[in-house]
This record gives C-alpha cells, structure tokens and sequence, in this order.
C-alpha cells in the first residue's frame, strides 16, 4: 500500500518545530477547499506552549487570484501588513508554489519562511474508515447523507487499487493513462467486499431488475456476488464468442433473457464504449437495460454516452474524489499530483506532449 508522504500529526510536529526553532512558515494546500483548515490551524495553537514568545496566529488566503505573479505580490503585502507567523494557501492547481521557486519571496522575507510542499490535511481518516470496515462486528449501517464518494475512495486507496506511473503510462481503452484503478482488489478484503455488497443491495433496492449482468472479466466478480446475494438470475457478457461458446451471453440461454430487466454491473468506467457494447449486446436479444452501476467513474463522459442511449449511471466514486483523497492522504506525490491535472484538464493535449497517438 501507498504510504502517506505526510500526515496531519507529522505536519504539526514540523510546524512546532519551526516554531520552537523561531522560523516562520507558510503551508500551501495544493487541492480543493474540502480541508478543514480552520481546526487544524485552532489545534496548532492548542499545542504551542505557553511560553511561546510567538504570537502564533494563523491567515488564510485562499488562491483566487488569476495570475500567480499578483498572487505572490498579495502573499508579500499581507507579510508586511499583518502581525503573524503562519500563513495558509489554498491553490488548487500549485501554481503559487510553482512560481513560488522562479520568483521566490523578495529577500526582505525569505528568511522568514519555510514552505511545506502540498501539505495534505483532510477529513474523514482513512484509519478511522478501515477501522470500521475491518472491525469484527463491523454493521454497515452508516449515518444518513454520509459521502460515499469519499468513503469509497479511501477504500479503494487501503485495497491498494490505484497505481501510477509517469515513466510508462497504462494502457486503458483506446488510449494511455498515468493512473490505473483495479477495483477488484476490494473483493479480495472479506469485509470490505461485504461492506460493499449491503451498499449495492441498498442500491439495487430502488432499481427495477430480473437479472444481475458483468462483462468480461475484472466487472464479473461483482456480478457474481451481487447476484448470489440478491437471490437473483445472472448473466456474464463476454468480449467476443469462443470456441464452443453459443453466444456472447452466459449462464442463461438468450431467450431466458429476453424481455427481462437487467441490471448491469461494472468496475471502472472510461469511455464508456466497451460497457456500452455489453449492454448493447443484451439488448439486441430483447433486455431491458436502464441502470448501470459502477465502482469507480474515470470522468471520461462515459454518463453523457449513457444518457443518450438512456441508461442512468450509477457511480458509488469518482477519480476527481480519489485525486482529492491521495493528495490529502499523501497518497500522490508531488509529480504525480502535477502529472494526473495535466491529463485531467486535457487529455488529448496530454497526449500529444507525451508523443502518444490520442483517439477520440
């Protein structure tokens, strides 16, 4: 598993540290404004000691400044207006930083700070979500309005089931990619694959369906399972017909499946084409497909593919929530939180920087 390059706790030792040591920091928050910054700044002072000839008080500026140069210019004007000691910046593209080291602070200030690199204080903890998955009398019964997105991140980042890479990117679908996500790693964890199973059960409950379906092979799995909990009829889909195969379909003969609501199951989602080839497939002999369920959505417009041809999808996460997540968690690394945004923001244009043929 990914070890967390930081940690709240090693975060405020370093900043005692400096504090102790009379250095002054500034603390850049290279993600969304879902930090709870405010408290983590109040725990901080909490743990000063009192004899502290520091006054230790806290600024918050978050980045909405267009051009990082005006940025800077704000960063060094509050420096010599405000009386304090740590300064927080949230900058959800880095660009601060990034210019931080061309430009740097003028020499008046630049002794007194020390920069924390895309330091990664977040909520909920990760340990605390394993700990209640992985707890013997674990119930699954979470609070109302609980964000599954984010529970679901964490999940998949314990299960170790995102990888990257910046030297060779994976190949997913038609194209490359600097991170890849093995959902299926969730169903080698006994406890999580049950946490994940009353999840789709509860799901499921609000859907009309006859039969559960996967396609060939990772989105199998969790078919299999659904259905054997459900008490439902499935079906597998294959890529293409084998040697001896009747048909692409599986485990019920087409007819059983004609005229029957079917609910489809998958792991990742890109593009969208390879599941909607699946679906297509059970309806050209007569099912009904009208909802998808997927573990994890790569954002890639799969659901306006879906919307057109009507089927609602259904996505317990998303990979903008396990960016956000990694980068909280110090589960990404700075290159790779710098890699990952360029291809979020354009991937063809990715693409042709890396010398990679890009399809649309």
């Amino acid at each position: 598993m990914r070890k967390p390059s930081y940690t709240k706790e090693s975060l405020i030792g370093c900043l005692l540290s400096d504090i102790e040591e009379n250095k002054c920091r500034i603390m850049f928050f290279n993600d969304s404004a879902s930090f709870k910054i405010k408290e983590f700044i109040e725990e901080i002072r909490q743990k000063i000691p009192e004899e502290s000839k520091y006054k230790h008080n806290g600024y918050l500026m978050c980045n909405n400044i267009d051009s990082p140069e005006k940025q800077i210019e704000e960063i060094e004007k509050t420096m010599q207006e405000k009386d304090f000691e740590l300064m927080f910046i949230n900058d959800p593209n880095g660009r601060v930083y990034s210019n931080l080291v061309e430009i740097n602070l003028s020499r008046k200030f630049s002794g007194l700070c020390s920069v924390a690199i895309n330091a990664c204080i977040g909520t909920p903890d990760i340990d605390s979500i394993v700990e209640k998955v992985e707890k013997e009398n674990y119930s699954s019964n979470f609070p109302i309005q609980r964000d599954m997105a984010r529970e679901y991140a964490e999940i998949l980042w314990h299960s170790e089931a995102i990888d990257f890479t910046l030297e060779d990117p994976f190949y997913v679908g038609k194209n490359r990619s600097p991170f890849y996500i093995y959902s299926e790693m969730m169903i080698g964890h006994p406890r999580i694959r049950n946490k994940l199973l009353d999840d789709l059960v509860s799901i499921a409950e609000n859907l009309e369906y006859d039969i559960i379906a996967g396609g060939e092979t990772r989105s199998m799995p969790f078919s299999s399972h659904l259905s054997e909990r459900l008490s439902a009829k499935e079906i597998f889909v294959r890529k293409n017909i084998k040697k001896n195969m009747r048909s692409r379909i599986e485990c019920l003969p087409e007819n059983y499946v004609r005229d029957e609501k079917v609910l489809f199951i998958s792991d990742t989602i890109g593009y969208g084409d390879t599941t909607l080839d699946f679906i297509n497939v059970i309806r050209n002999v007569g099912g009904s497909v009208k909802n998808c369920i997927v573990i994890c959505d790569r954002l890639q417009n799969a659901s306006k593919k879906f919307q057109k041809t009507n089927i609602n999808l259904i996505a317990l996460t998303n990979i903008d929530t396990l960016i956000d997540v990694g980068v909280e968690k110090g589960y990404i690394s700075v290159p790779e939180f710098s890699e990952i945004m360029k291809y979020r923001n354009n991937e063809e244009e990715w693409h042709k920087r890396r010398g990679f043929c890009y399809k649309s």
